[in-house]
């Protein structure tokens, strides 16, 4: 398919620690471009992308927002015996606008449900170093001055979203993590246009995106997937957007016309990850994040989709989770863009492989698939490692008061 081959990739979230989130205890990882969470169904591979997500939610509307639409604080933050388990988010970025960037906050849970915002610190270093600490209703700035006329939000909101221009290179890198968790039963549905051109986290806008932004790159690929279709083309019918698909059919001269709602799960689920990976628009998200990517899928797709998957990764940073060995079936595919995830005891690890299995896919004694169908691949990380609550604060090289 002429999918970009190695070489330099933009992976602006290069680090993600968290703490009593959802299922996971602690982890920290490093992310590259891209990213391929690996491990059975139900060990909490979704939970760890919906750290990102939330994170994303929290800072575009409300925190409250981004907990309510989650049923609450007691359900995402992780289930303790004893006091109620604060919640705490860490992300380290890089990119030109901000250089070495640090985003981390930590929820603390009350009786009833009721929270406050404990801490929240953002760091950048370039083009001129600075931070703001924010402990309960307390701001304090470094690095620069112009900002005591700040005063800090509703102890349950976050203060990042409007910090000022010093800190707007990191909010837009967070407001452009995108989780999808794609739905067939919205995406058959005929939709009112939109004035969005983001996709949808479950595409249920797909027609109107593929009217705005038609793409012979997913037409192409979408041809290798589902033999027989020639290309997808977006409509409006009836003051509704909506999708059909042009496939060939034996005996006839020229492609028939199928509406979304004949095809299979599975080929609405392909278009969806290849508009999402690569459909250029003015708000194509910095962080493209997919779950179960090869679901609904032949084995025989997934050659192509790790193709697409490349080439996406060219423009944004791209994490996948799967849990089919056949995605991985690659000689490319190396170890470091791999993290393992498991669960025992209801606690979700996230993290890198073994060493020993990281040895075998850099000696190419087999693939990463191979090593996945031996049951392998297991995180190294235990919960056991978690460091104390005040690692989650400490920076480095931290600007002077």
């Amino acid at each position: 398919m002429g999918a970009a081959g190695p070489g330099d990739r933009p992976a602006p979230i290069r680090r993600v620690r968290l703490r009593n989130f959802r299922s996971i205890a602690w982890c920290d990882v490093e992310l590259r471009n891209p990213t391929v969470l690996v491990g059975p169904n139900a060990t909490g591979k979704s939970n760890f992308l919906d750290g990102l997500q939330f994170i994303r939610d929290a800072l575009d509307s409300r925190l409250d927002y981004a907990l309510r639409t989650r049923g609450g604080l007691d359900v995402v933050r992780r289930k303790s015996g004893g006091h109620p388990t604060h919640l705490t988010l860490r992300i380290d970025l890089t990119s030109p606008e901000s250089g070495d960037a640090s985003y981390v906050f930590e929820i603390a849970a009350g009786s009833g449900g009721a929270y406050r915002v404990k801490e929240e610190i953002c760091m950048v270093s370039f083009p001129t170093p600075c931070d703001f600490h924010r402990r309960d209703d307390e701001i304090e700035f470094g690095g620069f001055a112009g900002q005591s006329t700040l005063r800090a939000p509703a102890s349950d909101d976050l203060f990042l979203p409007r910090a000022g221009e010093q800190f707007k290179h990191v909010l837009d890198l967070l407001l452009g993590i995108t989780v999808y968790a794609f739905d067939p039963v919205a995406m058959r549905q005929p939709q009112p246009p939109e004035p969005y051109e983001a996709l949808a986290r479950d595409g249920h806008n797909l027609g109107s995106v593929l009217r705005k932004h038609p793409s012979d790159r997913v037409n192409d690929y979408l041809s290798a997937i589902v033999p027989g279709v020639e290309r997808v083309e977006g409509a409006h019918t009836g003051g509704y957007d909506t999708f059909r698909f042009k496939q060939d059919v034996e005996g006839q001269k020229h492609p028939w016309t199928f509406p979304a709602a004949s095809m299979s799960d599975g080929t609405l689920r392909a278009l969806a990850v290849l508009v999402a990976l690569l459909t250029d628009s003015a708000q194509r998200p910095s962080l493209v994040a997919i779950e179960e990517i090869e679901a609904g899928l032949h084995p025989a797709a997934a050659g192509v989709l790790w193709d697409a998957l490349l080439e996406a990764s060219r423009c944004s940073q791209v994490i996948v989770s799967t849990h089919s060995p056949d995605l991985l079936d690659r000689d490319d595919l190396e170890g470091a863009s791999l993290l393992g995830v498991s669960i025992q005891d209801g606690r979700t690890t996230v993290g890198s492989p073994a060493e020993v299995d990281l040895q075998v896919l850099r000696e190419q004694l087999c693939t990463a698939g191979e090593l996945m169908r031996q049951a392998r691949l297991q995180p190294e990380q235990s919960d056991a490692d978690a460091p104390p609550r005040q690692e989650m604060f400490r920076f480095p090289d931290r600007v002077a008061h």
